[in-house]
């Protein structure tokens, strides 16, 4: 799904034993209503370049993570727009591929195609466990427009670790999320066990 920005977080509770505060959470900004806890929208992020052609650098790909979601942003630069994706972001083990261990970017659970083509897209993929390192394997048709005209068309990937040595270049992003911090009364708690029936735990 595209993104979501309002995430619902309110039904979080804390603890109340052994609870670590901090008074600064960062850079990330938070939606703090005062009395009840609120995670903070952004804990972590990473940007790859988005290669097309095998060398060609046209733009990036962002992943970011909340208490709850991966978020893929592809964004290009220049003349070079995108014509449509293939999104793949969760365990490697489950993603869509052939014997050979190339991915089958067709069966990717996320693909759309734009026209009019554009510059940046941002994905939104719910995750169970956020405590495990995930791939994300960002696949995109991409063209160069110049006065209205294509010139090029290729494939591009989101750089990263091939799947496999020889063949297809293919590549995949190795994502560890980070792990969210909570807000509440002003003050920054920090898990350190996960999100358990609804009750965030802290050292």
């Amino acid at each position: 799904e595209k993104l979501n920005p309002s995430p619902n977080t309110t039904n979080l509770k804390m603890a109340e034993a052994g609870d670590t505060t901090h008074d600064d959470c960062g850079g990330g900004e938070s939606h703090d209503s005062g009395g009840s806890g609120t995670t903070l929208d952004i804990c972590g992020t990473y940007t790859a370049n988005l290669i097309a052609g095998q060398n060609i650098n046209v733009g990036t790909v962002t992943v970011r993570n909340n208490a709850e979601s991966v978020f893929v942003t592809y964004t290009t630069t220049g003349e070079w727009m995108i014509e449509g994706i293939h999104l793949y972001a969760g365990h490697k083990g489950e993603i869509p591929a052939n014997n050979a261990g190339n991915p089958k970017v067709g069966l990717f659970p996320i693909h759309e195609t734009f026209n009019p083509m554009t510059q940046t897209v941002t994905y939104e993929v719910p995750v169970e466990n956020m405590r495990k390192c995930l791939i994300v394997a960002a696949h995109a048709d991409v063209s160069k427009v110049i006065n209205g005209e294509i010139i090029d068309n290729q494939t591009a990937w989101g750089t990263g670790t091939r799947f496999v040595e020889k063949g297809n270049w293919a590549t995949y992003i190795e994502y560890c999320p980070e792990l969210c911090p909570i807000v509440i009364n002003g003050k920054c708690y920090v898990k350190s066990v996960g999100w358990t029936d609804g009750t965030l735990y802290a050292p």
